[in-house]
């Protein structure tokens, strides 16, 4: 329940958006009954500004739900200072995401010089301004771009992590609305790449059993000669890693 929830402070996060929720069925139901909402947006406007340090926030969904309160309460002092202090957060997070764009341009100048190291300093700062509900393509951008950044540093658990994080981001389509999109195609296809390197066999297939249910969406629209065909790929490498492990050793491979 939503109460459960809210005590659970080791997820703040979570503790949080349940508050939200909380708040916004007390109103439904105080405004169906004719009650007097205010305490309840107050309690909201409180709620709001505690979220304000939360990336799990999801401030611009619930903004749209505070303003079509609007429509009901045009004339309500609590609700005119909830607005106020919803501006606030806005004005403030509109500026992080300008500096989010910042820090991800200068992450892939850096990354485009070679300079690895100093590119995951800058997607790094753009993460933590791009990780909001209204700027996923900018956070997706920058996951992507400390995966390079690491892949290309011989970091593959690190590459591994950054990848796992855009392609939640990517499949987000698919429970949404039912599309699978390119860039979830392309990150399974990465995801294949780096468990070549990371060794993990059946994480591996796995891997690319999806791709295969996937790839027919994509494939007839690639046309690009120079790069390996990814079942081709895996056969491969993954013929070259068996070959080349100790027979005695294979069973590490299942790890």
């Amino acid at each position: 329940t939503l109460d459960v929830c809210i005590k659970n402070t080791t997820k703040p996060s979570t503790s949080i958006i349940a508050k939200t929720y909380k708040s916004f069925l007390n109103i439904f139901a105080k405004l169906t009954d004719k009650s007097d909402v205010s305490p309840e947006l107050k309690l909201l406007k409180q709620t709001f500004e505690e979220s304000q340090h939360h990336l799990e926030y999801p401030f611009e969904s619930f903004k749209k739900i505070v303003e079509i309160f609007g429509e009901i309460l045009p004339d309500n002092k609590d609700y005119d200072d909830l607005i106020d202090s919803l501006a606030g957060i806005l004005e403030t997070r509109a500026s992080e995401l300008a500096s989010g764009q910042t820090f991800l341009k200068r992450g892939y100048q850096k990354l485009d010089k070679g300079y690895h190291k100093e590119s995951v300093i800058y997607f790094g700062k753009a993460v933590l301004k791009l990780a909001k509900e209204e700027s996923q393509d900018g956070f997706y951008f920058s996951l992507l771009g400390l995966y390079q950044a690491y892949s290309d540093s011989g970091l593959y658990w690190a590459a591994y992590n950054s990848l796992i994080a855009a392609m939640s981001i990517s499949i987000k389509e698919w429970y949404n609305g039912g599309v699978i999109t390119k860039r979830f195609y392309n990150c399974v296809k990465e995801a294949i790449k780096i468990e070549l390197f990371i060794g993990r066999v059946p994480l591996l297939l796995n891997w690319h059993e999806l791709y295969q249910v996937i790839a027919r969406q994509f494939e007839a629209n690639e046309s690009d000669e120079s790069e390996i065909p990814t079942p081709q790929l895996v056969d491969g490498c993954l013929s070259v890693r068996l070959i080349n492990t100790p027979y005695e050793k294979w069973n590490k491979l299942l790890l």
